[in-house]
């Protein structure tokens, strides 16, 4: 019997406010671990050089047993949880 591999893809809508909130997380973030680096080495975070965002998908996947137990099109698959993350890398100077 031949084996049959697919893959189903969900995207959510409307994410962007969840998503402003995960990237002001990771901004948060990221300047508690630069000023607890810059004191470790004896100096104070100075302005903000670069931002970068990396652009995450708000979706995921399900796997084609889970698809197939179901016996359901794509169309009908609805996730019970969806993970919206925000990634930051920013570069500071620093200062003495």
């Amino acid at each position: 019997m031949p084996h049959l591999e697919a893959r189903v893809t969900y995207l959510a809508r409307n994410t962007a406010t969840a998503r402003r909130k995960a990237l002001g997380d990771a901004m948060a973030d990221a300047r508690d671990r630069a000023e607890a680096l810059a004191w470790a080495a004896g100096l104070q975070l100075g302005t903000i050089r670069e931002i970068h965002d990396a652009e995450d998908s708000s979706g995921g996947t399900i796997s084609s047993a889970e698809a197939a137990d179901h016996e359901i099109g794509p169309s009908e698959i609805e996730p019970h949880h969806i993970t919206i993350e925000g990634c930051a890398r920013v570069v500071w100077s620093l200062t003495m």
